[in-house]
């Protein structure tokens, strides 16, 4: 299968730097908006968030490009699901209580695997309360780093996983360091995060609360 790689239309382009904020493989030259095509996932994270479609992708077999607006609702529902990425950049503004109120009902509505209403949403909203969940959420993984990579925890890393497993937590480790020094990678300091949990005992608890925060993605 052919790899396609975007290109960056420099005469469209704005220099905004969402594109190169969102680009996880650091694949984007800031200087000459080059993307660099031995970097790039093709993860289509800079296309879907260039508010001026700059980002241009090769056409395989003639397929169209996504629209930008689109009149049909089925048409919508399939550009939304072209378009929709991980978002890794926020607005800090407060989110209304109305709109959360608004996503709660509708995804209370999602189904499950088997029609059980097993699914609990917590929803964490203010700066400080943010905070202290991240920072909870990441010492706890930096725990389980250390001791997987600690004397002890090591020797049966190597024996389960190999030398691969082993460079693979190492990278988990650098990465959970660097929140500690002031880059957020778990939530970006988005304004509000919703959780969504179901008991193990459930009949499908993992399944259903997937489905559950999928379905509030595409609000």
């Amino acid at each position: 299968m052919k790899n396609y790689y975007p290109e960056i239309d420099v005469s469209l382009c704005t220099h905004c730097g969402l594109c190169i904020q969102a680009c996880v493989a650091h694949a984007i030259n800031p200087a000459t908006m080059a993307i660099n095509s031995n970097r790039c996932i093709a993860c289509s994270h800079c296309s879907a968030i260039c508010p001026v479609a700059a980002v241009k992708w090769p056409k395989a077999n003639d397929e169209p490009d996504i629209p930008a607006l689109a009149d049909d609702v089925a048409d919508q529902l399939e550009t939304l699901i072209k378009r929709r990425r991980s978002m890794r950049v926020f607005d800090r503004q407060a989110v209304p209580e109305g709109l959360i109120n608004r996503i709660l009902e509708t995804v209370n509505h999602a189904p499950t695997g088997t029609n059980s209403r097993g699914v609990h949403v917590t929803v964490v909203r203010g700066e400080a309360e943010m905070k202290a969940m991240a920072d909870l959420t990441m010492s706890f993984f930096r725990r389980i780093a250390s001791l997987l990579l600690g004397p002890l925890g090591r020797p049966f890393l190597w024996l389960f996983g190999g030398q691969k497993m082993v460079r693979r937590i190492k990278g988990y480790k650098r990465h959970i360091d660097g929140y500690f020094t002031g880059k957020n990678i778990l939530t970006f300091d988005a304004p509000v995060l919703f959780v969504f949990s179901a008991h193990r005992k459930s009949s499908c608890p993992s399944q259903d609360a997937v489905i559950w925060a999928t379905t509030a993605n595409l609000h």
